[in-house]
C-alpha cells in the first residue's frame, strides 16, 4: 500500500504518476542475480550562476519575520531526475530517481555529481546505515559508496517505498497484506494498526516486529490507519501515522530502539478544517517539528508549522507558512521549510518558533489553482548538511544547495 506521502505527490500532475513494484516473501541475503547496473554518465551541475545571495531581517510579532536572518546563497541546481529521494552521510549526498532509474553521489564540498549508477529498477527510498548505502529497487540493494557497485541484493521482506536507517538496523512499515492476507479481508472491515519491521541487513531478516497501536483513536468501519513517514533521529525512530476520518488526524509515535516498543506521543487534529496531512518531520534537540496542512482546496494545502511538546503530549500551531508543505530540515542553527506550491524556502528559529527573514524563491511557483498548472518546480525532500540545506525539486528533478551563514 502506498503511504500518504506517495498519494499527495501523485496528485500534483497526473502525467507524473509513478508505479511501485511487487515484493518478495524470501528473507535470506543473496549475492547472485543482482540487476545488471550500468555506470551512468555523470550529469554534473548546470552552468548557471548561483541563483541568489541575500541578507534579510526585519523585526516583527511572533510568527512574522524577525531579525538575525542569515545570509543565504542559493547555488546552481544539479540535475538528478524526477521525483528524487535524498539521503546523506558524513561525506556524500545520495539521490535516487525512480523516473530516471538512477542513483547519484554528490560531493557537497564541490557541489558536483561524482558518481552515478543506472538500470537498478529503483522504486523508492535511499538510506545510509553505518556507511552502507541501501536503495529500494526490485529488491533492496546495497551500494558500495566508493566503487559505486552493487554489493548485496536482499529480497524485500515487505512491499515498501520508504526506509529508515539507524541503530544498526533498517526500519520499514509492514504492509497490510503481511498482517491480514488480502483474500481474507472483508470489505468495510476495521483495518488493523500497522507494524514496523526492524531488519538486520547482514542477516536479511527481521529481528523485531513493533506494533504501532492507537493510530485511530476510535477505530471504526471505513477508517484506514497508515504510517506516512518513518525516520531515525539521534535518540529514537519516529513514525508519523494518519487516520482517515472527519476530521482526519496525524499522530507522532516514538519507537525506542533499545526496547523495540512504540509510544504515541501526540495527536495533531484537523479540527474543523478537513483532513490533515503532514508532509514532513524532523527532530531538533529531542523536539519534533512537523510541516503540516489540510487537504482542503485546489489552490494547494494551507501549510503550517507544528511543534510537539514530548513532555506534555501537546502540540503548538505556529502559523501558516505557504500553500503546500513538502519538506523540513535543520542546518546552520535554523529550520528550513520547503513549500511545493509557492516554490519557497522559509527559515524558522527553532528556539522561538519565529519565522526568520522572508521566504526565498527556489523554483517556479504554481498558479493559485494548482490543478491548472502547466509546470511548477515543487520543492520536496530536504536535508541539512553542515551549514547547507539541500532541497530537491520534484517536478524539475533538481537538487539545489542553499548555504546559510552570517
Amino acid at each position: 500500500m502506498r503511504n500518504r506521502i506517495c498519494f499527495v505527490v501523485m496528485i500534483l500532475v497526473s502525467m507524473l504518476v509513478t508505479s511501485c513494484g511487487e515484493s518478495a516473501d524470501e528473507t535470506r541475503v543473496v549475492t547472485s542475480g543482482e540487476p545488471e547496473a550500468t555506470v551512468a554518465e555523470v550529469p554534473g551541475t548546470t552552468t548557471a550562476e548561483p541563483v541568489s545571495e541575500t541578507t534579510v531581517g526585519t523585526a516583527g510579532e511572533p510568527g512574522e519575520p524577525v531579525s538575525t536572518a542569515p545570509t543565504l546563497t542559493v547555488g546552481a541546481p544539479i540535475d538528478v531526475g524526477w521525483f528524487p529521494r535524498i539521503a546523506i552521510d558524513d561525506e556524500y549526498i545520495w539521490v535516487t530517481s525512480s523516473e530516471s532509474d538512477t542513483i547519484v553521489r554528490i560531493d557537497p564540498a564541490v557541489q558536483e555529481v561524482t558518481g552515478a549508477l543506472q538500470g537498478l529498477g529503483i522504486q523508492g527510498d535511499v538510506v545510509v546505515l553505518d556507511g552502507q548505502v541501501w536503495v529500494i529497487a526490485d529488491s533492496w540493494l546495497e551500494i558500495d559508496r566508493e566503487a559505486m557497485e552493487i554489493v548485496e541484493s536482499m529480497p524485500a521482506l515487505t512491499e515498501a517505498y520508504d526506509l529508515a536507517a539507524g541503530f544498526g538496523s533498517l526500519w520499514v512499515v509492514s504492509n497490510y497484506e503481511d498482517i491480514v492476507p488480502a483474500s481474507s479481508t472483508i470489505p468495510g472491515s476495521v483495518m488493523p494498526d500497522p507494524d514496523i519491521l526492524r531488519i538486520d541487513p547482514q542477516e536479511g531478516a527481521a529481528t523485531a516486529r513493533i506494533p504501532i497501536e492507537g493510530v485511530c483513536l476510535t477505530p471504526g468501519l471505513g477508517q484506514t490507519p497508515a504510517v506516512i513517514q518513518l525516520d531515525a533521529f539521534d535518540d529514537a525512530v519516529w513514525a508519523l501515522t494518519f487516520c482517515d476520518g472527519d476530521p482526519g488526524y496525524v499522530a507522532a509515535h516514538r519507537i525506542d530502539p533499545y526496547t523495540n516498543t512504540a509510544e504515541r506521543v501526540a495527536v495533531v487534529s484537523g479540527e474543523d478544517d478537513g483532513e490533515i496531512s503532514v508532509q514532513a518531520m524532523t527532530v531538533v534537540d529531542g523536539t519534533p517539528w512537523l510541516a503540516a496542512g489540510y487537504l482542503a482546496s485546489e489552490s494547494g494545502i494551507p501549510s503550517w508549522l507544528v511543534r510537539i511538546d514530548t513532555d506534555t503530549g501537546t502540540y503548538e500551531d505556529l502559523g501558516e507558512l505557504g500553500r503546500w508543505p513538502r519538506g523540513i530540515a535543520y542546518a546552520g542553527g535554523f529550520l528550513g521549510v520547503a513549500d511545493c506550491a509557492d516554490a519557497t524556502l522559509t527559515q524558522v528559529d527553532p528556539s522561538t518558533g519565529d519565522v526568520v527573514g522572508e521566504p526565498i524563491l527556489i523554483g517556479t511557483p504554481a498558479p493559485e489553482t494548482v490543478n491548472e498548472a502547466e509546470h511548477f518546480s515543487c520543492p520536496g525532500d530536504i536535508v541539512g548538511h553542515g551549514n547547507t540545506l539541500w532541497v530537491t525539486t520534484i517536478i524539475d528533478g533538481t537538487l539545489i544547495p542553499i548555504a546559510m551563514g552570517n
